[in-house]
């Protein structure tokens, strides 16, 4: 069976606000919505609340492409500020955002490698935070992990 990270993640932020809505029926009439209004949209958290809402996916490679050409924001040493993380977040309408197949040199050597200076990983992108939380593919491939080593000194 293949599992899908990103589907899980998704699935406990969505499980999370509706079991508390759910619990704390009572407590949410009076609860100050304005602390989750500051991460979420009234539009996200609507869609959230009836099932689901859109986590979109977009590679490194589109969210550098967006904020260059869209944003005049061009991504120098290929990190991600904060303030770019808010501009893709805009761009995809306020919804959470998932950006993946980072580049190799961003992300720690034993991430699995995709395609050429890719790895298979995932950043989790919300309103106002930025990146909530983020995960990879591990290599398997013992031979590529030894080439990758960033030290000497790291043996198996």
């Amino acid at each position: 069976m293949k599992i899908d990270p990103m589907d899980l993640i998704k699935k406990a932020i969505d499980c999370f606000l509706l079991r508390f809505q759910a619990v704390a029926e009572e407590d949410w009439g009076r609860i100050d919505r304005s602390l989750l209004y500051l991460t979420f949209s009234q539009a996200s958290l609507n869609a959230i609340f009836s099932g689901g809402g859109p986590f979109n996916v977009l590679s490194f490679a589109e969210a550098k492409e967006i904020l260059s050409n869209r944003f005049s924001s061009p991504v120098v040493n290929k990190n991600l500020t904060k303030e770019q993380e808010m501009l893709l977040i805009r761009h995809n309408g306020g919804f959470p955002l998932f950006v993946i197949n980072w580049p190799r040199e961003q992300k720690p050597f034993y991430m699995k490698s995709m395609a050429e200076n890719q790895v298979a990983a995932f950043d989790l992108l919300v309103p106002v935070i930025g990146e909530v939380c983020g995960g990879s593919l591990r290599e398997t491939d013992i031979e590529s992990l030894q080439q990758r080593l960033p030290s000497p000194e790291l043996q198996w």
